[in-house]
């Protein structure tokens, strides 16, 4: 379980001292981990790199010594000295989401390719996320960070703590978070999948939108409106979902009251959750229901039915990231924004109105 964030209110304030031209402490040594917990720096150091056998109440006097001065191994602290740890921090909000899976997998292939480690942190938890975040960031064990939102909240105190390494942010945008960004055309692919729609003949089409005053969904709410009203039409009902399948179970029955023959779902889960519902109620998919989600992940082909959806690059997104972030490791400026194509997959649950 990570720490609560309280936990580096300390560290952070180290910074801000920092900034602001107060003078940090010393850092402490090996000597004074060995004072403190009345050892010798030998023993410090056997227990330390594993190097000879020791007695489990002096490993946990020097672990606690270790702890309360904030001391930092000396291979780590050479690596601070030379300003790389050769690793990068990767933050993904949502483990059971296969899509933010398909991006760390991106991440570690690029990074691995320039003899990168990626330190993973998946987690639900926004209080988590800020702690990993700001602990990876203060004590410099990353050279930079790559973050996915799937919904949550920058980090404020990120932009305090990213001013020391670089940042990229991948899939999701910030307007108050100044880092390179790179992610899909996620307008450009629901403005697709409206007209798609809408040239199989459905004229009273509901929307499944994503959590509000997130970037990706909003792009997509924005596109299938844009389409929609380009024929002059207005959604026979929109309901908000969390990216998650329960939301889409919920949001059913406002869908089937609204009369609507047609749902643009703005992600695959609440697609599933929806079409989940619905067939246990004995609506037919698509006889009475057609369904067209957003992402293109694994489980939409081997659902019965096969999911209609927007794919988006999952890996290619999680490889430009890490481009990027190399790229500003050279001591180059990456592009500000780059979004990649997104693409229409077709199968089973788009038909015609019955």
């Amino acid at each position: 379980m990570l720490p609560n964030s309280n936990r580096f209110e300390p560290e952070l304030e180290t910074i801000r001292q920092a900034q602001s031209g107060v003078s940090m402490t010393r850092r402490p040594t090996i000597k004074d981990v060995a004072a403190a917990a009345e050892v010798s720096a030998s023993t410090v150091s056997a227990v330390l790199n594993g190097t000879a056998p020791t007695s489990p109440g002096v490993r946990e006097r020097v672990a606690e010594a270790v702890a309360q001065l904030g001391y930092q191994a000396e291979a780590h602290a050479r690596n601070l000295r030379r300003r790389r740890a050769h690793a990068v921090g990767l933050v993904i909000p949502d483990p059971a989401n296969p899509f933010f899976i398909e991006v760390a997998l991106g991440v570690q292939s690029k990074a691995l390719e320039s003899g990168m480690v990626v330190v993973l942190c998946a987690t639900d938890e926004a209080a988590e996320l800020e702690a990993y975040c700001a602990h990876l960031l203060q004590a410099r064990y990353v050279d930079g960070l790559v973050f996915t939102s799937g919904g949550h909240r920058f980090p404020g105190e990120l932009n305090l703590l990213g001013s020391k390494v670089p940042v990229v942010l991948a899939d999701d945008l910030f307007a108050d978070a100044p880092y390179p960004f790179v992610g899909s055309d996620n307008r450009g692919g629901a403005q697709a999948a409206a007209r798609l729609t809408l040239d199989h003949g459905h004229r009273r089409i509901a929307i499944l939108a994503g959590p509000a005053e997130v970037w990706t969904a909003e792009q997509r709410l924005a596109g299938y409106l844009d389409e929609l009203g380009s024929e002059g039409l207005a959604p026979a009902t929109v309901v908000r979902g969390d990216y998650r399948v329960p939301s889409g179970r919920q949001a059913s029955a406002a869908i089937l009251e609204s009369g609507a023959t047609a749902v643009l779902a703005a992600n695959d889960l609440m697609a599933i959750g929806l079409i989940q519902t619905c067939l246990q109620a004995g609506v037919r998919i698509p006889g009475d229901l057609s369904v067209v989600g957003f992402d293109d992940i694994p489980t939409a082909s081997y659902l019965a039915p096969l999911l209609s959806t927007v794919r988006q690059p999952g890996r290619e997104i999680g490889r430009g990231a890490m481009a990027a972030l190399l790229t500003q490791l050279a001591g180059h400026t990456p592009d500000d924004r780059l979004l990649l194509p997104t693409e229409l997959v077709v199968r089973d649950t788009l038909g015609t109105p019955s």
